[in-house]
């Protein structure tokens, strides 16, 4: 794409990002949700103490264990040199999703110019997009950077060479570094680089020496991070965060599912039964032990209540999330939408208050919402159309974007919210964007009229 039309999105990108955070008036409403706290406090104690620790009780100071410090970094690069505000953060983030847009316009022009310019179109106004720039929260800066690998894998299958598989490595590394996330993805993503370069190339040695060089290079940015864990906690994982996950969001649904119970009561009832198998082996409660081992206990507990629940109810549980994942309107993350549905349900979980908003709001409220579901509706029919002509144009480059696509829906699983969307966002754009196309081609091409 021409170097004029490219800039000319980034502006415009930027801007209507811009204009999203004026139109809150107060930055608090749209910047401070679920864990921006902890990670402002942490960036704060990372630049007075030059460590990446977690203030547990106020001059109490633990190990940061359950985050990986990439974003927290960032924000304090941000702070020394812009000062302890928020809007200079925002800001920045915005320029950054700005530039995420850029990628995403690269890498569809890779399949004509007019969809490259479409599929950047649709990223300056994504609501996905647009919201999680406003937020501090970790997901807009994990998302370019994200992108920045497909760029990169895109671009090292096209033409294959040491400098473009290590680009897409860090690309990926610093990605993990951000958001543990894509964790499980780095370690099987060689798998899919070697298979499509050895199609491309039609030769295993070249082929297996740039995989094992975009391996070394997307380890790179976090191998100090797990030399640290490995000598400290004498742990190989990344975070102590998966444990948790698993025993308190991912099994207990399952469980819900599978009895007709509430997710937030099987939590608490499958945390009990962990804990006390726990001190009945040991003889120690798992309180007292490290957050690595406490995150293994989790985990291992979590697992095996997991795989005690009948396949059907796994299969359904997961089938039902990745469905609603895909399919819920990323607008509803908005968080002065949240506060109209949640004021409309009386106080009701989310999922009941959505309900409540729908059958009981006022005619401004579900409209709204019924404009939402249709454009949710339209977007998934084109995504699904763009991706059948892209398996048919590029089915390498197509196969690991739905591989990426796959791996997000099945991470997240039964966590149902737009926000874990994101990062397969890239991918559903371009699809989207070839429909458009292709049914904008069909549509004017004098031939293909209807006489």
């Amino acid at each position: 794409m021409p170097v004029r039309h490219l800039f000319g999105l980034w502006v415009a990108a930027l801007a209507v990002r811009l204009a999203y955070l004026a139109s809150a008036g107060d930055l608090s409403v749209l910047a401070w949700v679920e864990d921006s706290r902890t990670y402002w406090s942490m960036a704060d104690t990372l630049l007075e103490r030059a460590a990446f620790l977690v203030e547990y009780d106020p001059g109490q100071f633990a190990p940061m264990v359950e985050r990986t410090p990439g974003y927290v970094a960032f924000l304090a690069g941000v702070k020394s040199v812009l000062g302890d505000r928020v809007l200079p953060v925002l800001a920045l983030q915005s320029a950054i999703d700005a530039g995420t847009v850029l990628l995403i316009a690269s890498i569809a022009g890779r399949l004509g110019r007019h969809v490259g310019m479409i599929a950047g179109a649709l990223a300056v106004v994504w609501p996905n997009m647009i919201i999680h720039s406003s937020q501090i929260l970790t997901d807009s800066v994990f998302l370019f950077f994200f992108t920045l690998f497909m760029w990169g894998a895109v671009r090292t299958l096209e033409q294959a060479a040491p400098a473009r598989a290590v680009g897409a490595g860090v690309a990926l590394g610093l990605a993990t570094l951000i958001r543990a996330a894509s964790w499980p993805f780095q370690l099987v993503a060689p798998l899919f680089v070697f298979g499509a370069l050895t199609v491309r190339l039609r030769r295993v040695a070249p082929s297996a020496g740039l995989t094992l060089v975009f391996l070394a290079a997307s380890l790179a940015p976090a191998a100090p991070w797990l030399v640290r864990n490995a000598l400290e906690f004498d742990s190989l994982t990344l975070t102590a965060q998966g444990g948790p996950h698993l025993s308190g969001w991912v099994a207990p649904e399952v469980i819900a599912y599978a009895k007709g119970s509430d997710r937030a009561r099987e939590a608490a009832t499958l945390r009990r039964e962990i804990e006390r198998t726990y001190e009945a082996r040991t003889g120690r409660p798992l309180s007292e032990e490290s957050r690595f081992e406490i995150n293994a206990v989790y985990a291992e507990g979590g697992l095996q209540a997991l795989m005690d629940q009948p396949p059907s109810a796994i299969a359904a549980v997961w089938l039902k999330g990745m469905a609603a994942n895909l399919a819920t309107p990323a607008a509803l993350l908005d968080p002065r939408i949240r506060q109209a549905i949640e004021s409309a349900g009386d106080g009701a979980g989310y999922r009941t208050a959505l309900v409540n908003a729908w059958r009981s709001g006022d005619f401004g409220l579900r409209a709204g919402l019924a404009l939402l579901a249709a454009g949710a509706l339209i977007a998934g029919g084109l995504q699904a159309i763009g991706f059948a002509l892209c398996l048919r144009r590029r089915p390498r480059t197509t196969a690991l974007g739905a591989a990426i696509v796959l791996y997000f829906l099945l991470l997240t699983g039964p966590v149902i919210s737009p926000k874990y969307r994101l990062p397969i966002e890239p991918v559903l754009l371009i699809w989207t964007a070839v429909a458009i196309e292709a049914v904008w081609r069909r549509l004017t091409t004098p031939s293909r009229r209807v006489q």
